[in-house]
């Protein structure tokens, strides 16, 4: 019995020496990616406002030869950075599949803005592609392209005299005309207009106040005839601090008020959908602003959690252009992702917001 095993055992230990001595394969070898090359149709950017959402750029960029993907599947990262970044904190646009990809005058300008580079003064900027797979492996990164931008005002502040504006002095500002903020009717003629409005943070307890027809008591001011009537000479009333939307027309005299208690964003593509608004952030410099991951869809500001004063952007007549309108077209994400939204409602006549992608 003893022989049958240690023979049994030989068997054994021959049959692993066979095995390990067998060769193994050689395991394929891949390539590394090459680099793209990228290539831009222009060099020099200087684009004016109304070029905002005009196409301005357009980079390609050549096929990196990824040895084991497929190439509509490779992911590219364009980053566009100020020179000498090194690329730290870029604008950053991400294109799967396709080997060219454009960029707006409002990318750019919006993104240098929001890091105080001045309107008018050239800005010196690098522009890279990096492909990789989908999961973000074997990043390589292509030539870098250098660009001259000009960034443009991306709004211009309009001025407003009477007829058109009426300066709300009172005592939330020590009842000075001249540094009063205005309601202003864009379309009042003569001397008299209809549709006079502005949002105004009352920050008097007990807010009185009267419309000035200029910058100087001297221009006349109008007072209370009476409960939302205009014409006498009794200082207009609210009933707490807070900012109102203050509106009045000089034809009919009278005037009214609503106070804002929050505005906030509304729609498919904001965290709470059409439900509910998700509320904006009221900051020093009296605009509103929140950072929220949208989807793709569409969305509107709303007051007070409410439909009786929402703003859209209407598409008629160019737009949309960053001008809330009451009761407009739905503004449109077209891409998913985390945003800086801004409303300010700071300077009647000039109503605006901006929408930037992190």
């Amino acid at each position: 019995m003893k022989q049958v095993l240690n023979s049994f055992f030989v068997i054994l230990l021959a049959g692993v020496c066979i095995t390990a001595c067998q060769k193994v394969d050689d395991l394929p070898l891949y390539q590394n990616a090459t680099p793209a090359v990228l290539t831009t149709s222009a060099t020099t950017l200087a684009p004016a406002r109304a070029d905002s959402t005009k196409s301005l750029l357009t980079v390609n960029w050549t096929y990196p030869n990824h040895a084991t993907a497929d190439p509509n599947s490779i992911k590219y990262t364009i980053d566009i950075d100020s020179v000498g970044k090194n690329f730290s904190n870029p604008l950053s646009k991400v294109v799967v599949g396709s080997l060219t990809t454009s960029f707006l005058a409002k990318d750019f300008n919006e993104f240098l803005l929001a890091k105080g580079y001045m309107p008018g003064v050239v800005t010196s900027l690098e522009m890279r592609v990096v492909s990789s797979y989908g999961n973000n492996n074997e990043r390589v990164n292509s030539n870098a392209v250098n660009l001259k931008y000009t960034p443009y005002a991306i709004r211009v502040i309009a001025s407003y005299a009477f007829p058109k504006a009426l300066w709300i002095a009172g005592n939330f500002q020590n009842w000075t005309p001249a540094t009063a903020p205005q309601i202003v009717d864009v379309a009042a003629t003569g001397t008299t207009g209809t549709n006079y409005e502005g949002y105004i943070n009352f920050n008097n307890p007990s807010p009185e106040f009267k419309l000035v027809k200029g910058n100087d008591w001297s221009a006349g001011d109008i007072g209370s005839a009476g409960p939302g009537l205009l014409g006498g000479g009794d200082n207009i009333k609210l009933p707490t601090a807070g900012i109102y939307r203050i509106k009045a027309n000089t034809v009919a005299k009278t005037w009214s008020f609503d106070k804002i208690d929050s505005w906030g964003i509304i729609g498919d593509a904001t965290p709470n959908g059409w439900n509910s608004s998700t509320a904006m952030t009221l900051n020093p410099d009296g605009t509103y602003s929140i950072n929220a991951s949208l989807t793709t869809g569409e969305f509107k500001f709303r007051a007070n959690n409410s439909w009786d004063m929402n703003f859209g952007d209407n598409k008629a007549g160019g737009g949309p252009d960053n001008t809330p309108e009451y009761g407009g077209d739905n503004i449109v994400i077209t891409s998913a992702g985390n945003y800086t939204i801004t409303l300010d409602l700071t300077k009647a006549g000039n109503y605006y917001y901006t929408l930037r992608k992190l």
